[in-house]
């Protein structure tokens, strides 16, 4: 079954365009000389009948045909404006895909303006979220070294020797030699008065039995 033609839009522009150039056709048919057929005796005759009659038939099967012309434009404008969309959507894949296979060698889609703000905004947000990551990190590590330094200069200020100048040093050392010094005179003095009283004790004993002695001998 064939397609109906779609109804002629009397106002679109480019039918306007149409009709004045048929208009002007048909000025230009009405003011051709129309030929006289028959002999030199009915010329006249033949001019005024035929003339009318040529014209009038003229006149009729011009407008008609120019009206089928115009019918078959308007059908081949509609038909052609019903394949515009398609044929223009075939041409731009078309296109599309050549162009994505000469740069690429496989088909790509293009990215919208849309998809890259989506990307802008995901980078945004991730670069965000790093920054704020890496300044965490930072605070964490500096509160560590913090801590340790703390913790070693408690652990110096207890195990650390004391620091002293020269002078007390050898001060130090002149009197830890007096107290050695004296600590042994005393312990001399100790053993002598040790070995005093022994010899004492020895000479007590020596002299008792001296005396003892003595006395046995007178008494005998």
């Amino acid at each position: 079954m064939a397609p109906q033609d779609e109804p002629l839009d009397f106002f679109d522009d480019e039918l306007d365009d149409q009709f004045l150039m048929l208009s002007q056709q048909v000025e230009r048919n009405l003011v051709m000389p129309i030929p006289i057929v028959g002999n030199e005796s009915n010329r006249l005759k033949s001019l005024t009948f035929k003339k009318v009659t040529n014209t009038q038939s003229a006149l009729d099967g011009t407008f008609n045909s120019l009206l089928k012309d115009v019918e078959m434009d308007a059908s081949n404008y509609s038909s052609a404006n019903r394949n515009i969309p398609s044929t223009l959507k075939h041409t731009k894949s078309d296109t599309f895909s050549d162009n994505a296979k000469l740069r690429t060698g496989k088909f790509e889609f293009h990215r919208t303006q849309s998809f890259e703000m989506a990307n802008i905004e995901n980078i945004t947000a991730e670069s965000g979220d790093v920054s704020k990551e890496i300044e965490k990190k930072r605070l964490e590590a500096l509160a560590k070294l913090k801590s340790k330094q703390q913790i070693s200069q408690v652990t110096n200020d207890v195990t650390s020797p004391m620091q002293c100048s020269p002078e007390e040093i050898e001060k130090k050392r002149r009197e830890a030699l007096a107290k050695r010094e004296a600590k042994r005179q005393q312990e001399i003095i100790d053993r002598k008065r040790q070995e005093a009283l022994k010899r004492l004790e020895m000479n007590r004993m020596k002299n008792a039995t001296n005396v003892k002695s003595s006395l046995t001998s007178r008494l005998n």
